[in-house]
């Protein structure tokens, strides 16, 4: 295990390593698996839109604790609404120049000194490539040109916003119970990511990159069997992702001394209720983005920002000033399509097995939690619903 903190966060390191050790003999207790090494970020986090996040990259397996919006969530009298949202938008923004999996420490470089971090971003490539690169953003519909003046003209209140709020939310941070609220329900993706469903999941993403990659490359025409890979990557989702959620949102529910006499009846319709909240908001984007991949009816790029920035705006993911929604050749029977026939066809697909999987789940964790570590090697969705039901 090994804890990494951005700077100015270290002090924080001792309480998440206490606190991760809670975790995981409550783990062991119950018979429950983790895995054997992993990372633990602590990230200021206005770059992310949780207020922590787990994933698994190869082999490393990676818990991310986000600062300033983890202490807003609990008190948001540190800072007005509209400043926290000019800061995630700044954040947004630099991560659409310097690349979404950016640093945390580029970002506050470019916040620090906009010009200068530009300039060298700018230096950084030949011609031809500043060129594909401008054609790279401008493909969301936004010149590059217009977002570096906005990212350049707002940097100053931004910094100043974040430079007064940032040694407050440390000082929250610290109070925090990240035990409850973060580590315990994130630590069990991580447990999740290294079953044989993440395999299965991670492959079959896998064939659909290759397959899209080879109908823009014009190395292949739209086939039946990308379309067969689009079905296959959004069955298997609708199947990962709800288990990978609903099991860890009953340590969300219950809390670590209250497992024994809970009332599992009660906290399943609370993690259900909790996985609508997901597929009306990051789960539509997920699907939307499988839609679109390529269509042989080819929506313009002015349909796919508007489709974009219209499903992002409706969950209130700051994310959607990435898009410019207001192009002139939209179809809009092409909207209507995806927006009102095909996405509810996914969206009661995953709530459908979000079903399955609460009553099951909640079921293992009342008779017998160590059903979870026997289910690492399922398959498929029934064979892992088959064995965590006993």
């Amino acid at each position: 295990m090994e804890i990494i903190a951005e700077r100015g966060l270290g002090k924080l390191k001792g309480k998440v390593q206490s606190d991760l050790e809670s975790v995981l003999q409550e783990r062991a207790m119950m018979g429950l698996s983790f895995p054997d090494d992993f990372e633990v970020r602590i990230n200021y986090g206005f770059n992310q839109g949780g207020l922590a996040y787990a994933n698994r990259t190869d082999d490393v397996y990676l818990i991310g604790l986000n600062v300033i919006p983890s202490v807003f969530e609990r008190d948001n009298s540190l800072i007005l609404y509209e400043e926290g949202l000019m800061i995630k938008r700044f954040f947004v923004r630099a991560q659409t120049l310097l690349s979404d999996d950016c640093d945390e420490s580029m970002i506050i470089e470019l916040m620090n000194h906009p010009r200068k971090t530009l300039s060298g971003l700018e230096d950084s490539f030949t011609r031809e490539e500043f060129e594909q690169f401008k054609e790279m953003i401008e493909y969301k519909g936004v010149k590059y040109e217009d977002l570096k003046q906005i990212v350049i003209q707002t940097a100053k209140k931004v910094r100043d916003i974040y430079k007064d709020v940032e040694p407050k939310a440390v000082e929250k941070f610290a109070e925090l119970d990240l035990i409850d609220t973060h580590l315990r329900h994130e630590m069990d993706h991580l447990d999740f990511f290294g079953s044989r469903l993440y395999d299965i999941f991670y492959e079959i993403g896998t064939s659909l990159i290759e397959s899209n990659d080879k109908v823009n490359s014009g190395e292949m025409n739209y086939t039946t069997q990308l379309k067969k890979d689009i079905k296959r990557f959004l069955n298997i989702t609708s199947k990962f992702k709800v288990l990978l959620e609903a099991r860890a949102l009953f340590f969300t529910y219950v809390g670590q001394e209250g497992w024994k006499g809970a009332d599992y009846k009660r906290i399943k319709r609370e993690v259900y209720r909790h996985l609508h909240s997901y597929v009306e908001t990051e789960y539509t984007s997920v699907i939307l983005d499988r839609l679109l991949v390529g269509r042989p009816d080819q929506p313009t790029l002015d349909t796919v920002n508007y489709l974009k920035k219209l499903v992002l705006l409706q969950s209130l993911d700051p994310s959607s000033v990435q898009y410019n929604g207001m192009g002139d050749n939209v179809n809009y029977s092409l909207v209507n399509m995806v927006l009102y026939e095909e996405l509810p066809i996914w969206k009661k697909r995953f709530m459908d097995n979000a079903m399955i999987a609460t009553e099951a789940i909640g079921n293992a964790f009342r008779d017998d939690p160590t059903r979870f570590a026997d289910a690492q090697g399922a398959r498929t969705f029934n064979e892992y619903i088959r064995i965590i039901g006993g």
